[in-house]
């Protein structure tokens, strides 16, 4: 992701448009619980759904025609496909207690460059009503004052 900002910026620079890259913001998982055992165990099977999803989209999409086969999108197909929980976990979510999702944001808006993050509460659909308004309590009230 970090390669692909990068090269749009570039691009936005390149088309005489004023700043570094306009307004930027990225979307990721975000599930947020009082413990970092919460936040890790509860998203689990939602989680899961969701990326075997982008999976089963992913290969239905490589066999289209027109569709882009190159070297690049095929890596991203590989990853996508072996990626366990765990790797999930590191890279393409931010789950965590409140000061780990605000270590975790600051993280990847510092390294990515953008200008904000837009929280996915529920991807999956599979979390409990009570458990995304917890997460989204504890958004509102721990980890939004840490970006004023």
């Amino acid at each position: 992701m970090k390669t692909n900002l990068q090269e749009y910026k570039q691009e936005w620079q390149a088309a005489g448009h004023p700043g570094e890259g306009g307004d930027i913001n990225v979307r990721f998982p975000v599930y947020i619980a009082p413990s970092e055992a919460e936040a890790i165990e509860e998203p689990r099977e939602s989680i899961e759904a969701f990326f075997q999803r982008q999976r089963e989209l992913f290969e239905y999409s490589r066999g289209r025609q027109g569709a882009d086969v190159s070297a690049g999108r095929q890596a991203r197909y590989e990853r996508l496909v072996n990626s366990t929980y765990e790797d999930l976990l590191e890279t393409r979510v931010v789950f965590g207690s409140p000061e780990q999702v605000i270590d975790r944001l600051h993280e990847f808006k510092d390294m990515l460059g953008v200008s904000g993050i837009t929280a996915e509460l529920n991807p999956g659909g599979f979390l409990p009503k009570e458990a995304v308004q917890r997460s989204l309590r504890l958004m509102t009230e721990e980890v939004m004052p840490a970006f004023k």
